[in-house]
């Protein structure tokens, strides 16, 4: 049985690298961003290689979309296996110039996305584990 993943920012760069390698490694593979366009990019790339890909897009400081991606996952996977809670951002300002709206965006995808994501994931994880 093929497993299946969900990465997180994977249009790009290190998601990007981390999809294609589950994929190489027979993995079905979600892939998921905020940058739609970059994201179609990324799919059709994956579907000329071959991989088995979806692509989802999605803001993981919104709640609702990490459950949305969850569900689209196994909606067309029909489980989920491994969440890689890759997507994330930085503040390029220097230190004492950073400002409130930088800091609240930085916590906004780089901790609410994760804490999202792990209940979106940790969700699916136990209705799989109950229906056996």
């Amino acid at each position: 049985m093929s497993k299946t993943a969900i990465v997180t920012g994977s249009a790009g760069g290190l998601g990007r690298g981390i999809a294609e390698r589950l994929c190489k490694d027979g993995f079905r593979v979600v892939l998921h961003d905020i940058n739609e366009a970059l994201l179609n990019e990324t799919v059709s790339d994956f579907k000329e290689k071959h991989f088995q890909v979806i692509g989802v897009k999605g803001d993981v400081s919104k709640r609702d979309d990490q459950f949305n991606l969850v569900k689209e996952t196994v909606d067309q996977f029909g489980r989920l296996d491994v969440f890689v809670n890759n997507a994330g951002i930085e503040a390029v300002s220097p230190f004492l110039e950073i400002t409130e709206e930088q800091l609240n965006r930085l916590f906004q995808v780089n901790v609410n996305g994760v804490v999202f994501g792990t209940q979106a994931a940790a969700d699916i994880f136990i209705k799989q584990e109950t229906k056996g």
